[in-house]
């Protein structure tokens, strides 16, 4: 009887130890202070600029990435500009946030160990002004430390504004800062850290 008793605890604390660190490899949350995106126009086919979201969030949870990002915090270096994007643009009172998700269950992050490399190619779900797309996007994930994964853009992503039904914006702004074009390809870069809590 206290061999089968001892049986039934040893299997019941493993699979304890199981739940409990599949639950921690599961608990990834983005740090929004050691995270960059960066978007890049031009305008009048050769003046570029590099802009960029101040406040982003996501975890990593079953497999999934997700990056939440506030459209009200972006910045451009013009203040006048950064309103014209906000109300004109992302009409961020309707469509406050950009979202995109990454499913990562074929490409194991957790069990990377310090100073693993990993280049993937996935499918990422973008959710931008009310319209879902998916594109492929050339990650690389970095294992700096046992608890963080930095992952970046191992090639700039292109959003194709008129896939998310953005022209009609793009050329109200252009008629309001008196341009003859501003791109409507607009390439995407990013390093987000993910650190396991």
């Amino acid at each position: 009887m206290k061999k089968i008793l001892l049986g039934l605890l040893l299997i019941s604390q493993s699979a304890f130890a199981q739940v409990n660190t599949e639950k921690q490899a599961d608990n990834w949350i983005l740090s929004s202070e050691a995270s960059t995106l960066n978007f890049v126009t031009t305008k009048n086919a050769i003046k570029t600029e590099v802009q960029n979201f101040q406040k982003l969030s996501g975890k990593i949870a079953n497999n999934i990435a997700t990056l939440n990002v506030d459209l009200n915090s972006v910045v451009t270096g013009i203040e006048i500009r950064d309103e014209r994007l906000k109300k004109l643009f992302f009409n961020t009172p309707l469509f406050p946030q950009a979202t995109v998700s990454i499913d990562l269950s074929s490409n194991e992050i957790s069990s990377m160990r310090k100073g693993d490399i990993k280049k993937l190619e996935v499918n990422a779900l973008l959710d931008i002004h009310g319209v879902k797309q998916t594109v492929k996007v050339q990650l690389q994930v970095i294992a700096l430390d046992t608890n963080k994964r930095l992952v970046s853009a191992n090639q700039p992503l292109i959003i194709n504004l008129q896939k998310f039904e953005l022209l009609e914006e793009v050329n109200e702004l252009r008629e309001l800062a008196r341009l003859k074009s501003i791109n409507a390809a607009v390439p995407v870069t990013f390093n987000l850290m993910y650190i396991q809590k």
